[in-house]
Parts: C-alpha cells; structure tokens; sequence
C-alpha cells in the first residue's frame, strides 16, 4: 500500500484476470488475423495485395455515413425505453438502409470520379460497398447491449470470423483470383447479421414486429449527426494515407506500405485491453481525492509508454528479419516504413488511454477538434510528402498526425493541458525510468 492508501489496481487479482482473459481473447483473433494476412500477402503480389488493401480502405472511409453513428444513441433510447423497441428496431433498420444505399452509391460514384480509367477497380469498390446493404440487420447488437447480454453478439462475431477465415484459406489454397476475395469481404458481415437474427429470434423476438415510425427516424437522425462527423474524421485520420498513396503513386507502393502498417497497429489491442480493465478503478478514485486519481492516471499512461516504447525498441532491430521471414522478399521495401510507421504505436497508446479520460470529463468536442485536425494534418502533409518521398513520406505525415491529434493538441486547450502534462511524463518515460530505479536501489 502506497501512503495515499492505493495499490495500484493491475496488481489486484480480479483486474489481472480480466486483462489476461481479454488479452488471450485479442491476441487469438489478432494472431489468426495476422497469419491469414501474411499468407494472403504472400499469395497475391504486392500490387494485388496493394488493390485489396485500397479497396478496403477507400470502403471504409464511407462507414460513418452507412451506420450514422447511430449504434451508442440506440442501445441508450433501448434501455431508457424499452416499451418502444420494435419502433426504435424498426426506424433505425429503416433509416440504416437508407443511409447504407446512399453510402454505398457514394463509393462507387467517388471512385469513378477518381479513377475513371480503372474500371476494375471501380468494380472491386461497388462490391466491397454492398456490405452497407446489410448493415441494417446488424442493429439487433444494440438491443443485445441495452439488456446486458453481449456474449450473444460475441458468439455472432465468432462464428462469421471463424467462417470467413475458412472461406479465406480455402481461396488462396484452390488459388482464386483477386476478384473472388474481393466478393469475400461482404460475405463475413452477412454471415454475422444472420447470425445476429438467429440469436435474436432465439429469444423469442421477431423482425416482423419491427415498425418504422418517421418521428423516430427524424429524432435518431437529429441526435446521430454530431456522431456521424467525428467518425468521418476518424475514417479520414486512419485511411487516407493508403487512399492517397494508391492515387499518388500505385496499388504495389499501398501494397508494401499496409505489410508495415499492419505489423505497427496490430498492437493496438494492447492499450485497448488495459483501458477496458483499469479505467473504471481509475475513475473511482476520483471521489477519493484529486493527488490520487492524478496518481492512478499517471500510473496509466507510464504504463502505456513503457509497452509501447518495448514494442518500438524490439521491432526496429528485427525489422528486416521479421519482413522477409513472414511477407516474403518481395514485401522487403516496408522495412524503411516500418521504422518511421513503428513509433506511432507510441502516441497510439496515449492517445488510446487518454480517450477514455477525455469522455469521462465530458470532452468530446475537443476529441473531435483533435481527431479532424489530425486528418487535415495527414490530408496536407501527404500531399507534401508523398510526391517527394513515396511511401516513407507518408509514413512520416502518418506519425506527425498521430502525434497532433493524440498528444500535441491537447497542450493547446486548457481544459486537457493538466491531463496533457501527464502524458508527458509519460512519454518521458526513457528519461525518468533509471532516476526511479536508482532511487528505489538507494532505498534498499
């Protein structure tokens, strides 16, 4: 016990175990995820593998405007309202395929203004789209949610990725072309929206009695924007490098340029994993008083500093190794993005901690600013950068970005300069790590 009366929380047994079980759950689906990556890199060339990634990035941009934000104000109106359920369903199912039709026609009408000789491109993006048509279904998640029975949703997830990863590895065995995995990618989100009605009708609950009420689409609409806007950003901050890659340079360059993406932000589970399990703890001790809460947070964000920089520290040197053992020779190139693209694993993990303070304060307005100035940062900087350093320019544009909107900008507000002081102690972990060390050596 410290003298403030806290032991810090990840050394009780209950917190350990809910991390361990979390992380064993992650690191599964990671891992299969990761292994099914590599092998379809490996089997597709770069540029190939580089049109797949596109595809999948430029869809993803449009996701905010196909789900509205919605998923957080209906599982909210489902608990404080449940007697309006199938209205809520109904109106939300309705809206949803509205809004899915409309973002899916956005993409494909995007693309073509975009790269209106590439026709088969254009092809692949109208079919990766489709996967917004059956996004509707997935709604039944939220009334899961607003009755605390999640493990349904799980179960659903479960069984379309084990499904779909079995698709996937029986395609690159039997060799099928680019365009079949292409048509994959919409089949896992329709296998997890039946999945969800199945568990749905299992409890004796029936689409049928859904009703679509245009009051309740206006109001679900109304109070979703603010929503929609922030995941735009956050779309625009994630993807754009990859978009803006595949239209400034080619489909091989965003091919290598995602293999060191995707070895940097597979590591994101980690601060995930121990924001769910520590937070709450932290927040209680806010009704103890200020010196401890600030302790606990601190605690936080030198923990997050101290994986991440490990993470850093240990891939930079295997980095050429690691490449061409899983990717292959031909995936060798990432390994000067990797080391630029590696440490954004270090603003990531503060950025990740700190967005669970930001909502407890009630800060959302700054983590939008934060999150739109990071995607016009990265919009702005890869049109500078890419055309003079190809790929290892937007790496660097990604890293800066990432440093704005998860650390820098919150320097500039007064409401999260404290909270920002904070993490740079932790981000000057490095510096104080062996002064902590050679106190507690005195000491014995």
């Amino acid at each position: 016990m410290t003298k403030s009366g806290f032991k810090f929380s990840f050394h009780q047994s209950k917190i350990i175990s809910n991390i361990a079980w979390i992380l064993i759950d992650r690191v599964f689906s990671t891992g299969v995820t990761f292994i099914i990556g590599v092998w379809l890199a490996r089997y597709l060339n770069p540029e190939q593998y580089g049109t797949l990634r596109y595809v999948i990035a430029f869809v993803a941009l449009f996701s905010p405007v196909a789900s509205l934000g919605m998923s957080s104000i209906l599982t909210r109106d489902l608990v404080e309202k449940p007697s309006e359920q199938n209205k809520l369903l109904g109106s939300a199912c309705g809206v949803q395929f509205i809004s899915g039709t409309f973002a899916a026609c956005l993409a494909i009408v995007s693309i073509r203004v975009l790269a209106p000789q590439d026709t088969l491109l254009c092809l692949f993006v109208a079919i990766a789209s489709s996967i917004f048509l059956f996004q509707p279904l997935t709604i039944v998640e939220q009334w899961f949610e607003s009755r605390v029975e999640s493990r349904y949703t799980i179960l659903s997830k479960n069984i379309s990725f084990v499904l779909s990863t079995i698709l996937k590895v029986i395609l690159i065995i039997y060799k099928a072309p680019l365009i079949t995995l292409i048509f994959l990618l919409a089949v896992e989100p329709i296998i997890y929206s039946f999945a969800l009605i199945s568990s749905y009708h299992f409890h004796k609950q029936s689409v049928k009695s859904w009703l679509f009420n245009l009051s309740k689409a206006k109001y679900l609409i109304q109070e979703s924007m603010p929503l929609v806007l922030t995941g735009l950003a956050v779309s625009i901050y994630l993807k754009i490098d990859q978009i803006m890659l595949g239209l400034m340079a080619d489909k091989t360059v965003v091919g290598v340029y995602a293999v060191a993406a995707s070895l940097s932000e597979i590591w994101f589970f980690i601060p995930i994993a121990f924001k769910s399990s520590l937070y709450p703890d932290i927040i209680k001790s806010k009704n103890l008083s200020k010196e401890v809460y600030q302790e606990r947070l601190q605690k936080f964000y030198d923990l997050m500093a101290v994986l991440a920089y490990c993470i850093v520290i240990i891939f930079i040197p295997i980095s050429h190794y690691l490449i061409l053992s899983t990717y292959g020779s031909e995936y060798l190139s990432a390994v000067p993005i990797l080391h630029v693209y590696i440490w954004n694993c270090i603003f990531a993990f503060q950025g990740i901690a700190q967005s669970a303070w930001l909502i407890s304060e009630g800060f959302q307005q700054i983590n939008f600013y934060s999150t739109a100035s990071g995607a016009i940062i990265n919009v702005f900087l890869n049109l500078l950068l890419i055309p003079r350093f190809g790929s290892l320019g937007a790496a660097i544009a990604s890293l800066i970005s990432y440093a704005f909107a998860s650390y820098f900008c919150f320097l500039i507000f007064p409401q999260t300069r404290g909270n920002a002081m904070l993490m740079t102690k932790a981000l000057l972990i490095p510096i104080r790590l062996p002064a902590y060390l050679l106190a507690k050596s005195s000491k014995i």
